[in-house]
């Protein structure tokens, strides 16, 4: 199975030795690639995604739904001001994130009145991988958007801050995907569940 790095890293491997512990018996075979994987013809079973699905060759299973953040250092923030409104981001900068498929630039995204807007921010700084964006805020090079569970010590810690709180991103699916055309054999099923339940009670 492959796993999306930052959540397993959050969530999937610090519960796994409780999967072990139900599971004796199973062997696992984890890889960790933010890319496209092709399920069938490199073996594997299932892959965990945050994201829109778009492979209708997949079968999800939403496990979670994350909630996002706008947030920026305070070193960003004592330069820039803190931005009270969408029309204060023309003032602004962002660390974009570069989308693998289209290597086009994700906008970023605010729900205003149940209503999604998409605002695209200048920035002098690109990105591609979930490490370097956040090292990229924390540098003070811009705003970005993750899920809070990405920054939630780093805030903590007062490495940045959020804003912008009444009109937060759209919350973030995470879900399982398995081919449709392939017999979920007992072992992963157990696994897929299992995975539900590690997410449960995430936000």
């Amino acid at each position: 199975m492959d796993l999306h790095g930052t959540l397993a890293k959050h969530f999937v491997i610090p519960a796994l030795p409780q999967f072990m512990a139900r599971y004796p018996d199973i062997e696992l075979s984890i890889s960790e690639a933010d890319r496209f994987v092709d399920l069938i013809a490199e073996g594997v079973d299932c892959v965990l995604r945050a994201g829109t699905l778009s492979d209708s060759a997949l079968i999800g299973k939403r496990v979670a739904n994350l909630r996002q953040i706008t947030c920026a250092s305070p070193a960003y923030l004592r330069k820039y001001g803190e931005p009270k409104s969408l029309a204060d981001l023309s003032l602004h900068r962002a660390v974009n994130y570069v989308s693998r498929t289209t290597a086009k630039l994700f906008p970023f995204e605010f729900m205003v009145d149940g209503e999604l807007k998409e605002v695209a921010i200048d920035g002098v700084v690109s990105v591609f991988g979930a490490e370097i964006y956040a090292a990229s805020a924390i540098a003070g090079l811009g705003l970005i958007q993750c899920p809070h569970y990405r920054m939630q010590t780093q805030i903590s810690q007062g490495l940045v801050q959020e804003v912008l709180v009444d009109t937060p991103p759209p919350s973030m699916p995470v879900s399982v995907l398995y081919p449709h055309n392939r017999h979920m054999s007992p072992r992963v099923r157990v696994f897929v569940d299992w995975l539900g339940e590690v997410f449960a009670g995430a936000t």
